[in-house]
């Protein structure tokens, strides 16, 4: 029975988003023609100075729009809470019975299904396109998903404790969201920046969206299997961090939530 409140709160949360979304008609239009635009954009690039990707035996094209529709994907999401957040609203959340995780799950869950199906097509585009050459291992692809998936729901529930306590934003999330642009392997292999730094392909995997980045592209691009002993143990340190990392950002929001209603600043954002 509390499994079933559960998902009809989930469900709710979903569907008020869904509504608002769609009332918007320019703003949907907008939204589905930046997504084509931006892609377009970014594979003209990549077309133009593509080069082989030996890391995940591939072309630079591919490597590039598997990176960019990863961005795409992730990176909206684990800063998707931050419009969830204002005085007119949270106290009410809580007051409503709604624990913390289903109020974290339910607000990112439109974006969620909405993002997940917006790449099918871009996938298509970008096949039919630009030419890019999938080699698809279906395990490894939907445990790259889910990893992925917690990755980014940590990151998330991360921000919002840290939000609704500084009631501005969060500078650990934006100091991570610009190191990925940098260094986890977006645009261009991390193997590269070692030619700058020795050993800085290895630091770049204390960023979490490397290892979202990387495992996407070893399922999708280079066909890896678990029974491959390389792969295997790169989902596993996957796993690993993605676990830590997972029951930290859920302390900081706790504590996070703990400490704005200690202050009676809840509302205050």
């Amino acid at each position: 029975m509390k499994f079933q409140v559960v998902l009809n709160q989930l469900w709710a949360l979903c569907r008020k988003d869904s509504t608002i979304w769609r009332s918007y008609r320019s703003g949907v239009m907008i939204s589905l023609l930046g997504v084509v635009f931006g892609l377009v954009a970014w594979a003209i690039l990549g077309k133009y100075t593509n080069h082989p990707v030996p890391e995940y035996d591939t072309d630079y094209i591919s490597f590039l729009i598997i990176g960019i529709l990863v961005f795409n994907f992730a990176v909206p999401l684990a800063t998707g809470l931050q419009n969830r957040l204002n005085p007119w609203t949270i106290e009410t959340v809580f007051m409503s019975g709604l624990s913390m995780p289903v109020f974290v799950v339910g607000s990112l869950l439109w974006s969620f299904i909405f993002s997940t199906l917006a790449i099918i097509p871009q996938l298509a585009i970008a096949v039919v396109w630009f030419g890019i050459v999938l080699n698809v291992n279906i395990v490894s692809a939907l445990l790259a998903f889910l990893i992925s998936t917690v990755i980014i729901l940590s990151l998330a529930m991360m921000d919002m404790g840290i939000r609704v306590v500084t009631k501005t934003q969060d500078p650990i999330l934006w100091g991570i969201v610009i190191a990925q642009g940098i260094a986890s392997g977006q645009l261009y292999p991390v193997q590269s920046l070692n030619a700058y730094l020795q050993g800085a392909s290895t630091l770049a995997f204390g960023i979490p969206f490397t290892w979202i980045y990387h495992l996407v592209r070893l399922s999708l691009l280079a066909g890896a299997s678990l029974t491959d002993p390389s792969t295997a143990q790169a989902f596993l340190e996957g796993g690993v961090y993605t676990v830590v990392l997972f029951f930290v950002c859920y302390q900081i929001m706790a504590w996070g939530i703990s400490r704005a209603k200690r202050d009676g600043t809840l509302g205050w954002y």
